[in-house]
């Protein structure tokens, strides 16, 4: 497609869009249970995701940060959403096979969490020195 910004567009697909989703959905199902799972944040979460990716891949394509920007809070937001549904006080439903590994996978869960909410503003500062 000769796209200037063709490397980051790719990666930002596979790591932003697929894998980090997917990990969220994974967190969702092995984690909450099924009452938790039936409100409306999980699909404000997801909602919010996908507009802000749709956002921020079309704001750079484009070119024009300031949709980049809209697009970074969507993308905080889903993953304020995410941290709170990791929190501690979903416990309780842990499928008792995998209770032993909870821990670990928690702390690894959130940390990815915090590094992709560390990175949204840096992304955001990169986009207006880029384009700005």
């Amino acid at each position: 497609l000769d796209l200037v910004h063709g490397s980051w567009l790719a990666a930002y697909l596979v790591l932003v869009c697929g894998v980090a989703q997917v990990a969220m959905g994974a967190a969702r199902t092995w984690h909450l249970d099924h009452h938790q799972r039936a409100r409306s944040w999980p699909w404000v979460q997801v909602g919010a995701w996908n507009l802000g990716s749709v956002a921020v891949i079309g704001g750079t394509l484009a070119g024009e940060p300031p949709v980049v920007d809209l697009g970074s809070v969507l993308l905080v937001v889903a993953a304020a959403i995410a941290l709170g549904a990791a929190g501690p006080g979903s416990d309780a439903s842990i499928r008792p096979t995998s209770a032993g590994a909870l821990p670990l996978v928690r702390g690894v869960y959130r940390l990815v969490l915090v590094v992709l909410l560390v990175s949204i503003p840096v992304g955001m500062v990169l986009s207006h020195l880029r384009h700005g």
